[in-house]
């Protein structure tokens, strides 16, 4: 796949429908929970709200070099429609802005797509057309496996040897992550957000993130999301 998708096909799940899933008539309040992958060049934090179907995904992507970029995926009656993806990757040792926008009919056919690199339209292949539909749809079932098994994404700082997360709670991380002190040092001296997957639970009075995985860390301010889709 080439290099500025943002799903990748290392979290591809079988037995997905080449047209999605199909529209439910259960009612069921919206909900957002949230999941994480990582390559061996990239991260991806991803958010998913979903009802019975997916509605809408969120997805951050932090490269080894400290390219960035988003994307957001949107549902309708259970059916991938559109899509966006705006941010910078590296391009012959440069890190070029890019935006890419997509939207398909309900049959999953793409009707619209524009990409650009560094303000230059660039054409895309049906066949990348059609892994990116497939690849919403398998990222979605990756944040709903993470979903069962009691894992979330928490962005926050480190504070005092303790995880300040971006909605301003604070939790002990259990067992502690696995790196060397004077590079969580460095992190929290920085005050780099800290992206984590982990499991919450509540133990003697504490708010615990337990088994946290790092999946990235930068400089800046925790995540939210800057495209608008109608």
């Amino acid at each position: 796949m080439r290099w500025y998708c943002l799903l990748i096909s290392l979290v591809l799940l079988s037995g997905c429908a080449r047209f999605g899933r199909a529209p439910s008539t259960a009612i069921s309040p919206p909900v957002t929970i949230s999941g994480a992958t990582q390559t061996e060049t990239s991260s991806y934090l991803l958010w998913l709200e979903r009802s019975v179907v997916p509605l809408r995904l969120s997805v951050l992507s932090v490269d080894q070099r400290g390219a960035m970029a988003e994307g957001v995926y949107v549902w309708r009656n259970g059916l991938l429609r559109e899509f966006k993806q705006q941010g910078s990757r590296w391009v012959a040792e440069q890190a070029l802005p890019y935006a890419l926008h997509v939207r398909y009919d309900t049959q999953g056919l793409p009707v619209y797509q524009r990409f650009e690199i560094n303000e230059r339209v660039m054409p895309l292949t049906e066949a990348e057309l059609n892994q990116f539909f497939q690849e919403a749809n398998n990222v979605a079932d990756l944040v709903d496996s993470q979903h069962r098994d009691g894992l979330a994404v928490y962005q926050g700082r480190l504070v005092d040897g303790r995880f300040m997360s971006c909605d301003g709670v604070t939790f002990v991380l259990e067992p502690l992550v696995p790196l060397a002190p004077d590079v969580l040092d460095a992190w929290e001296a920085r005050g780099d957000i800290v992206s984590l997957l982990a499991k919450r639970q509540r133990f003697s009075g504490n708010n615990v993130l337990r088994y946290a995985e790092v999946i990235n860390h930068y400089q800046g301010e925790c995540f939210q999301s800057a495209i608008e889709l109608e």
